[in-house]
């Protein structure tokens, strides 16, 4: 049977700082080196935004290291999250230039259905699990339409972009913190997986976005499973043989 290492929400704002020292530790741990799939479910950068070629010497410890990872013959999957998306030209020129084994990663914009050993699962971002947040869902809208694309690709300058979003990520966080509450939160996305799994008729669900990390069984014996926040959990998940637990970093 295979294996399979996953982790998210990173949200990396410099090549050298604290949540990037955490996914090198990831790429570098045995189980990781040593899966078959390795999932990233967005949020991996607090901001990476659009096409632009800047993010390969930016996060070059990134790119080189999916480059790795696929020219070993391992499959990676990334996921957008609401932090990172729209750079799918960008990674895929960078692999392709590289390596013929670049059809090893595979870039998603939403969540997919995969059997895991003998598990069917649902695995996505994490965005999901928040079902009744319409301030988000406006967003969502917003951030993954075409007009946003061209708008963050070709339109508004690069440093003019990482200005944007270095005030936004600020802004968000500040208005976060006045409204979180985190064992409300943890149960009410607990119940959004329960209506995610009965909806989408698979055995576990697994992703990130929430920043609260969940391993979580129903009375149907099917799983929810939440990747957290490893920057501080200092975490990640994984699979082998059917068992699934998280492992330190």
């Amino acid at each position: 049977m295979a294996s399979y290492a996953f982790i998210s929400d990173l949200h990396i704002k410099k090549a050298h700082d604290e949540p990037s020292k955490v996914l090198r530790s990831f790429f570098s741990h045995e189980k990781v080196q040593n899966s078959d799939v390795v999932f990233l479910l967005g949020d991996i950068f607090d901001f990476l935004i659009g096409e632009h070629k800047a993010y390969t010497k930016e996060y070059a410890f990134f790119f080189e290291s999916i480059l790795e990872f696929i020219e070993n013959g391992k499959v990676i999957y990334f996921f957008e999250g609401n932090h990172d998306f729209h750079f799918s030209n960008t990674i895929t020129s960078f692999l392709k230039s590289k390596t013929t084994n670049y059809q090893n990663f595979k870039y998603l914009k939403q969540g997919i259905f995969l059997k895991l050993d003998t598990k069917k699962a649902f695995i996505c971002h994490g965005y999901e699990f928040d079902y009744d947040n319409k301030y988000f869902k406006r967003w969502y809208k917003i951030y993954t339409s075409t007009f946003m694309q061209i708008l963050t690709s070709y339109i508004i300058p690069y440093n003019v972009l990482i200005k944007l979003a270095s005030w936004a990520s600020k802004d968000s966080k500040r208005r976060g913190r006045k409204t979180f509450d985190y064992e409300s939160m943890k149960t009410k996305y607990i119940e959004g997986a329960k209506n995610l799994l009965k909806d989408k008729q698979v055995d576990l669900v697994i992703g990130g976005h929430t920043h609260i990390i969940e391993e979580h069984e129903f009375d149907n014996d099917t799983r929810y499973y939440n990747i957290g926040y490893p920057q501080k959990d200092r975490k990640f998940l994984y699979i082998k043989n059917d068992e699934i637990n998280f492992i330190n970093l």
